[in-house]
């Protein structure tokens, strides 16, 4: 499993938390990432994962853009209304250059279209992880 060193020198585990309302992009994603020896935690909803928040260790998070409900940029708003500054990658399966750049603005690290090749996803995940391991993420 890949682990990052966290403050105290400890080696803990990179986790991916998974924030998709497709069933099957979810599933699909999820076992993707676990072949890659990440730990994934998966969430149907933006509002689900924004309520389970508090409770999380840092992350890397592969956020959909378009979900009923609380969608990706009321997500981003609510992590960076809560100080929450981790490394967020956005997908989308309805790409929009004015979309892109508020997500970008509000501080996800990446925008990806679904489908994405396996490796522009890993390559932003390596990026996230990278953040994450330099302490800049809150």
């Amino acid at each position: 499993m890949l682990k990052l060193d966290n403050e105290g020198g400890c080696m803990v585990p990179a986790t991916v938390y998974l924030v998709e309302d497709d069933d099957a992009v979810r599933a699909s994603l999820s076992a993707l990432l676990q072949l890659a020896d990440i730990e994934v935690t998966e969430f149907a909803s933006g509002s689900a994962f924004v309520g389970s928040l508090a409770g999380l260790a840092p992350g890397c998070v592969v956020l959909d853009m378009r979900m009923p409900g609380m969608d990706g940029i009321a997500v981003l708003q609510h992590m960076a209304d809560q100080s929450i500054d981790w490394p967020v990658l956005v997908m989308t399966g309805h790409p929009d250059p004015g979309i892109a750049a508020a997500v970008l603005k509000r501080g996800a690290i990446e925008f990806l279209e679904k489908p994405c090749r396996e490796e522009e996803l890993f390559a932003a995940l390596a990026r996230g992880f990278e953040i994450l391991g330099q302490g800049s993420a809150a």
